[in-house]
């Protein structure tokens, strides 16, 4: 691109929006059928298949030897399906629904936060029930607000830490926003949907390699 346009504004780009990877299927050569896609397929496994001859312990095919040739594609092919296993995290991310994931913090933080203020009222009225004599009740108070202040000491230190992991990561998906694709400014749902868009050029990654070099058996 940047020798296509040189000279103009567009000829000194230094790196391009990770959602142009899904426009490489887009582009196709005379045949109609030929992507960009896998012309890249093709020279990374001619890539790798060079490196790999030029391993001390590789050996040099002979001609007509269609089984070194088949291993020396195998090769390449694996780099360039190795990078689903690379990146399963960022499928996996993918999966998942951001919007239950923000409610479900937001309903722990307020859950607790709700639960604290009624340990409070209860503590409150304890000392009118023993005003009242009322002995046999206020033990079975004094057992549950035991149990539930244990119970909210520990909830607090971790509805805190999966709250901060939260902020944590939504922070880190941002930044990649703006590193790929140089926009600081997309609402919170719509920053996760980078992990979309590498989820999905890793499908058209394997369908290319499927259709130059056949389907893995």
């Amino acid at each position: 691109g940047n020798r296509m346009n040189v000279g103009t504004f567009r000829g000194d780009a230094q790196a391009f929006k990770l959602n142009s990877l899904l426009k490489l299927s887009d582009v196709k050569s005379v045949d109609g059928k030929t992507s960009l896609l896998h012309f890249i397929v093709q020279e990374v496994v001619r890539a790798e298949n060079a490196q790999a001859r030029k391993s001390p312990t590789a050996q040099s095919p002979a001609p007509g030897r269609q089984d070194m040739q088949d291993d020396l594609k195998q090769i390449g092919t694996q780099v360039i399906l190795g990078i689903n296993a690379e990146l399963e995290n960022v499928r996996k991310a993918d999966g998942q629904d951001f919007d239950t994931l923000k409610n479900s913090v937001f309903k722990l933080v307020t859950g607790l936060q709700s639960l604290e203020k009624s340990l409070a009222a209860l503590r409150d009225t304890a000392p009118s029930s023993r005003e009242k004599g009322e002995e046999e009740e206020e033990e079975e108070e004094d057992v549950f607000l035991d149990v539930m202040t244990k119970f909210m000491s520990r909830s607090v230190s971790s509805v805190e830490r999966v709250k901060q992991e939260y902020d944590t990561v939504l922070v880190a998906v941002k930044k990649l926003n703006v590193y790929f694709d140089g926009d600081a400014k997309k609402d919170d749902a719509t920053a996760f949907q980078i992990f979309h868009i590498v989820s999905q050029f890793i499908v058209m990654l394997e369908r290319a390699c499927a259709d130059t070099f056949g389907k893995k058996k």
